[in-house]
């Protein structure tokens, strides 16, 4: 019997890997997780913003994506809401300076 939808089984053979230049990585493994990540990091490479974020990582367990930034990008900043948006359109739920924002729904 199949079990790849139980919570603490990899989905995915690796729990990191680097895109664009940033470190992606998920606590269990979830493709899912993984593919909401990668469509973030694309869409801040076509942005040429990948340089100002350095990790992302989704705890699978509490389901939240959460993002560190390069010390250069100004909270509110123009850089700052051009990556949130990228976010808004990439990832289900993550965390942005201390506040849970969801984004748009993907499937599981």
């Amino acid at each position: 019997m199949n079990n790849w939808f139980e919570e603490k089984v990899s989905q995915i053979d690796t729990e990191e890997l680097k895109a664009f230049g940033i470190k992606l990585w998920t606590r269990y493994g979830s493709a899912r997780e993984m593919w909401e990540m990668l469509q973030f990091a694309q869409g801040v490479a076509e942005a040429q913003s990948e340089r100002f974020v350095r990790e992302v990582f989704y705890d699978s367990k509490a389901d939240l994506c959460s993002f560190t930034l390069d010390s250069s990008v100004e909270k509110d900043g123009p850089v700052d809401l051009a990556l949130l948006a990228v976010a808004k359109n990439t990832v289900s739920q993550f965390e942005w300076h201390g506040v849970v924002h969801h984004g748009k729904p993907m499937s599981d």
